[in-house]
């Protein structure tokens, strides 16, 4: 799938790094054909695994956005989980939006959507936003857990989701690849309170410059896309 989607932008497109499309777009720059930057989020361990060997052997510049305290550990991102458990929720609760909110009003968590005060939608896609963008990552964290108890976990599907490693990152930027910041834990910023969003950007801003001896990052992909 990856290797269609290289093959359909590089007929359209020119393949440049994410700092020099920005470099481009500042000065207004015209060239022969538009400017293509390609990115990752998150840093899963099939960036490395799968997307690097064939970027590196057809010379394309990428770059990736890192959650840093996940990296080198067997983690999984929080919404990842969630979404995992509403998945197992959904095929086997008899009423899931129902059961959600019963869940969540033993926790003592409601959120204003929607669909009415604490109503979720109807489908685990819409109750993940729902839940994204209604708490913080603490209440979210604690969702989770009990979602885990309550349907249990696959353990195959969160193998799949394992993080990079340091020496991942390390080869990948060794061979031209951009490392960027996406915050510490990867919470949605605008659920947080102003301490917990510094700590986010600027502790995993720092953490890259020490690990891949580097300086400065300059470069932040938003977690949470396009809030």
């Amino acid at each position: 799938m990856l290797q269609r989607h290289l093959d359909w932008m590089g007929r359209r497109f020119e393949f440049v790094t994410l700092d020099e499309l920005a470099s481009r777009l500042a000065r207004g720059a015209k060239s022969r054909r538009p400017a293509v930057a390609v990115t990752f989020d998150d840093g899963y361990g099939d960036v490395y695994e799968q997307a690097y060997p064939l970027l590196k052997r057809r010379g394309i510049p990428a770059a990736v956005f890192v959650v840093t305290a996940l990296i080198g550990t067997s983690q999984v991102p929080l919404y990842d989980r969630l979404y995992l458990a509403l998945l197992r929720g959904w095929d086997e609760w008899p009423s899931p939006p129902a059961e959600l909110t019963r869940i969540m009003s033993a926790l003592d968590l409601r959120v204003a959507g929607p669909h009415g005060p604490g109503v979720a939608p109807a489908d685990p896609l819409g109750a993940l936003r729902f839940l994204l963008e209604g708490l913080p990552q603490a209440a979210l964290e604690r969702l989770a857990c009990a979602l885990e108890r309550a349907v249990g976990v696959d353990e195959n599907l969160l193998r799949e989701r394992r993080p990079l490693t340091w020496d991942m990152l390390r080869a990948m930027q060794r061979a031209g690849f951009t490392v960027g910041s996406h915050s510490r834990t990867h919470p949605l910023l605008t659920m947080e309170e102003d301490s917990v969003v510094v700590q986010e950007l600027l502790g995993s801003r720092s953490e890259l410059e020490q690990r891949l001896g580097v300086r400065p990052v300059d470069d932040q992909g938003r977690a949470g896309g396009g809030e």
